[in-house]
This record gives C-alpha cells, sequence and structure tokens, in this order.
C-alpha cells in the first residue's frame, strides 16, 4: 500500500506505526500552506497554486490513495481525479466553510472524498450538513517520547503549554496568572513562545489561530517566560520540567476558534503525566478527559492554587490523564485506526 500524505501536519506521530504495517509512506508539502503564515501570501497565490499543481502532478501518480490534511488540500487530487481521504483539522472548516469562494471549494473536496475524517470531535457541528459519514480520528500522541520523566528541583513550575494566542482564550489565561502572581508572587511560570508578535490589534482580531495577545517583552512584564520554539524531544523535556499545566480556553467573542477540546500541547502534557488545567465541552468526548475543566479565568487561578498547595492530587490527576492519552491517543493506536480506513478505501 502506498499513501501519498498533503501536508503532514500532527499526524506524522503515525507515520512510525504505519510502516511497521507495511505502508509506504511520502509527503507532499504545499507550497500554500507554508506561505500561509507569511507577510503579502495572498499576493502570491496563484504562483503558490501553479507551484503545487505542477509538483503534486510529477509525484502523485505512483500511489495508491492521498491522504490530503486540511480542507483546502482536496484540490490537488480531485484536479487529478484521484481517490483521497480529507482530514480536516480546524479552521479549515471553522472558518473556511462561512467564506464566498474557499468555502464553496471546501465544500466540493468535502463531497469528492473518498472519506472524511476529524482531528477533534467538535469539527462533526461544521461538516456533517455536508458529509454525515465524517468520522473522528484522535490526534496522535507519541507516549514513548511523551512520558513522566523525573523533574528536577523542588520548586513549583506552571506551564502555560498553548501559550497566550488570541485565539486560544490568552487574555482569559492573563488574568487567570494576575490572580495566582498575586498569591504566589515568587512562582514560576513558562509559556510557549510559540505564536506572531501582533503589529496591531486588527491583525490579532484577524489572525487569533498565530498572534499572540501582546508582544512578547509586554507579556513578560507579568512575571511570565516566554520559552523559545523547540523540536519535539525538547519539548517533551520542558513539559516534564513542570509540574502544573494550564491549556487552552475558550476565547470569548471570537469565531472559528476551537472551542472546548484539547489541543495537541494539552494532549502531551497529559502524556508526561502532568495534570491540566483547561476548558473541554460536555459531551464532546465519550469518555470526558481528565482535566480540572472551566472557562473562568477565576477558577482557572482557583484551581492552580489547589493543585499548588495538594502534591498528592497533582500526582493523581496527572497519573489519570496519562492513562486517557495511552488509551485513546496513543499514535499506535490511532495508526492502526488509519491503517483501517485505508484498506476500506482501496477495497
Amino acid at each position: 500500500m502506498k499513501v501519498l500524505v498533503i501536508n503532514k501536519f500532527s499526524f506524522f506521530n503515525a507515520f512510525p506505526a504505519l510502516r511497521k504495517m507495511g505502508v509506504e509512506i511520502d509527503v507532499f508539502n504545499s507550497k500554500i500552506e507554508a506561505a500561509r503564515f507569511k507577510k503579502l501570501w495572498k499576493l502570491k497565490l496563484p504562483i503558490y497554486q501553479l507551484l503545487d499543481i505542477v509538483g503534486f502532478h510529477k509525484i502523485s501518480k505512483s500511489y495508491d490513495i492521498i491522504h490530503a490534511n486540511g480542507a483546502y488540500s482536496g484540490g490537488l487530487p480531485l484536479i487529478f481525479r484521484f481517490p483521497y481521504i480529507l482530514h480536516c483539522r480546524g479552521t479549515d472548516v471553522r472558518k473556511n466553510l462561512r467564506q464566498p469562494i474557499i468555502g464553496n471549494l471546501t465544500k466540493i473536496y468535502l463531497k469528492h472524498a473518498k472519506k472524511v475524517l476529524l482531528s477533534t470531535p467538535d469539527l462533526y457541528e461544521y461538516v456533517n450538513k455536508i458529509r454525515k459519514d465524517a468520522m473522528y480520528v484522535p490526534n496522535p500522541i507519541d507516549t514513548d517520547l511523551f512520558r513522566p520523566k523525573p523533574k528536577k528541583g523542588n520548586k513549583i513550575k506552571i506551564l502555560l503549554c498553548s501559550g497566550l494566542k488570541a485565539g486560544k482564550g490568552g487574555e482569559k489565561i492573563l488574568e487567570a496568572v494576575k490572580i495566582i502572581k498575586r498569591e504566589y508572587p515568587n512562582i514560576e511560570i513558562n509559556s510557549s513562545g510559540m505564536g506572531i508578535e501582533p503589529q496591531n490589534y486588527k491583525q490579532k482580531i484577524e489572525n487569533p489561530h498565530t498572534c499572540l495577545i501582546y508582544p512578547r517583552r509586554e507579556i513578560e512584564k507579568f512575571g511570565i517566560k516566554m520559552l523559545p520554539v523547540v523540536g519535539y524531544e525538547k519539548w517533551s523535556e520542558i513539559i516534564n520540567g513542570n509540574d502544573i499545566v494550564i491549556g487552552q480556553n475558550k476565547p470569548e467573542g471570537m469565531k472559528d476558534m476551537a472551542d472546548g477540546v484539547l489541543g495537541m500541547s494539552e494532549l502531551e502534557s497529559m502524556a508526561c503525566g502532568k495534570p491540566v488545567v483547561g476548558y473541554v465541552r460536555n459531551g464532546l468526548y465519550k469518555e470526558p478527559p481528565p482535566i480540572l475543566s472551566t472557562d473562568k479565568s477565576s477558577e482557572i487561578a482557583e484551581y492552580v492554587k489547589m493543585l499548588i498547595e495538594d502534591k498528592r492530587e497533582r500526582r493523581k490527576l496527572g497519573e489519570r490523564a496519562r492513562r486517557w492519552v495511552v488509551k485513546h491517543h496513543d499514535s499506535k493506536k490511532v495508526a492502526r485506526e488509519i491503517f483501517d480506513i485505508y484498506e476500506k478505501v482501496i477495497g
């Protein structure tokens, strides 16, 4: 079985297990995807589209199936009439389906896909009118890499694993940090530094999934250390170097953002056996994830303060979190689900 993956995203965590099952996997990195976070990228969109079409046509003929990550990636296999799976990731349907041009194209890509997969359970709400057969497949986590490891030192540290992006509840999380800092002024708070520094308010509103709430220097004035962007192995070490994790939350007044689901960084933190304070909507997951859930800043702070004072509860919640991720998101288990889907699609 030969599979061409368009834009690997977090799906690459399942590659090793799929290859052990005999699946040959190659990756086609879309020029459009690589350019989306560059300045003035839309002006060069026709060039990127042409490069994608030419590049895809050269290599795609020898594959049994195309696994397109990102709902906007369905155009390439559709043009050349290749069977494809369309893997929806988030804003590619939350936001794009409401847009006049890309929205209509996305609907076409969804309709013609052999199978539609969803990386978070909330996405069914967006695609169910088009594909009632869409299937939620959990994001794969490398639970061998992301596992509990001994932490150096006794000083309690807090990690903002999703950072302080506008579209991940950054303002709300910052308010919680202010409350925590008033009671524990010397506590160390670290934040993922991933994100673009906003030049103005408009940019932050238009790109909430990539923009920080403030420039890094302003964030650091609140006693938060902004960490550099690192690779997976270093990130697992950073998570294990902290005691309590605050995950993404519901952004107020912003449409098209994740609302009540677990992101990759929360799942990786749970896999490392860390207690997570975040927000999960009731009923989205068949087995509710063991996190301390709230969408209120004051309650985030109260949960964190309880965990600071109660070492036993930190350990218990972390152990439950690890078990839940291994059960539902282990990359080997997810790879098996994907393999079964490939077999059914290929026939």
